[in-house]
């Protein structure tokens, strides 16, 4: 049974998220690595991807999934509605895999690939994969539309880079916009939903792990 506290914070799904300081944002960051040193760092997807993603009909919110693809962790989109429900229409899939880095260095080689859409078929898959290697685990984030659009308001966004982190006792994801070279974007001016926001570093936290804050009954496997 779904607990009150549970409750309030699905109760407006697009609001979940919050842009954090660089200094939590890579402590997150951090720890994840000594829990996980051999894991995937960050998954890069483009701006045109969460773009569509967030033009289906009904999206308050993008789930970032876990799954396997090709014997690599890596981290899949999903679009959800405001009742918590993924809509499969559209999935993303293919991201561009990185290492552990500090999100903020520049020097540090990027990958050319930002995703794609896949198959539903393939996504259940994918997440199928990465379930029965590790059950028991977090198999989603949920990240509300406003925190998404506000860090892809920076100037010359191209991308997310979404960082593989842990805090509080769970997995989470810190996202990071990149340019067009794929690197962070520092010292930049955000449009949020109460007015413009001058930010030295953007980044973003704040998304709701699964469990315990699990979709509602649907199609993909979770």
């Amino acid at each position: 049974m779904i607990t009150q506290k549970r409750k309030l914070l699905l109760s407006n799904i697009e609001k979940i998220g919050e842009l954090i300081a660089p200094t939590l944002a890579n402590e997150m960051i951090s720890t994840y690595h000594s829990l996980v040193p051999n894991g995937t760092g960050a998954v890069l997807y483009s701006k045109a991807l969460f773009a569509q993603l967030l033009k289906v009909p009904g999206c308050a919110g993008i789930r970032i999934v876990n799954a396997i693809h090709e014997g690599v962790h890596t981290l899949l989109l999903v679009a959800t509605d405001r009742f918590n429900k993924n809509i499969t229409t559209l999935v993303a899939g293919n991201g561009g895999v990185s290492p552990y880095y500090h999100p903020w260095e520049t020097n540090y080689p990027v990958t050319n690939q930002a995703g794609e859409f896949i198959s539903t078929t393939a996504a259940i898959d994918m997440i199928k994969a990465y379930q029965d290697l590790y059950p028991g685990t977090t198999k989603s984030n949920l990240c509300g539309r406003e925190l998404i659009e506000t860090l892809m308001s920076a100037p010359g966004c191209e991308g997310l880079r979404l960082f593989n982190a842990y805090a509080e006792g769970d997995q989470k994801i810190v996202l990071i916009p990149v340019d067009a070279a794929h690197h962070a974007i520092m010292k930049c001016q955000l449009t949020t939903n109460t007015g413009m926001l001058f930010i030295d570093f953007p980044a973003g936290d704040g998304t709701l792990a699964c469990p315990p804050y699990c979709p509602q009954t649907d199609s993909i496997y979770l």
